[in-house]
C-alpha cells in the first residue's frame, strides 16, 4: 500500500537556521497574534517581499487614472495623478524584472 500524502507534503519546504533567542521572539508574536510559528513567518516574509502586481492590476489602474484624467482638469487631481503614474510605473518595472524571461503580454 502506498504512503498517504498529505498537503504538507506539497508545499515548498525550507530549512532555517536562525541565531539564538529568534525561535521564542517568533513564538511570541504568534502566540500573541493567535498564529502558529510558521503562520507568523510567512506573514513576515509576505509583507516585507509582496508579489509582484499583475498586468490585469496594472492595466486596471491605468484605466482608472484614464478616466480620472477625462473627468477633471484640476491642476491638483492632475498632479495626484501624475504620483499614482509613478506608482504603477515601479511596479511595472518591478514586473518586467520579475518576467524578463517571459515575453510581456496581457495573459497570466
Amino acid at each position: 500500500m502506498a504512503p498517504k500524502i498529505s498537503p504538507s507534503d506539497l508545499v515548498d519546504k525550507f530549512v532555517l537556521r536562525m541565531p539564538d533567542g529568534m525561535r521564542e521572539r517568533i513564538a511570541i508574536e504568534a502566540h500573541r497574534n493567535k498564529r502558529s510559528m510558521n503562520a507568523e513567518i510567512i506573514e513576515v516574509l509576505d509583507r516585507e517581499f509582496p508579489a509582484a502586481p499583475s498586468l490585469e492590476e496594472i492595466f486596471e489602474q491605468v484605466d482608472f487614472l484614464i478616466d480620472m484624467y477625462k473627468k477633471d482638469a484640476d491642476d491638483l487631481v492632475r498632479r495626484d495623478m501624475l504620483s499614482m503614474l509613478s506608482v504603477i510605473k515601479i511596479k511595472f518595472d518591478e514586473l518586467r524584472k520579475n518576467r524578463s524571461d517571459k515575453p510581456l503580454d496581457s495573459s497570466e
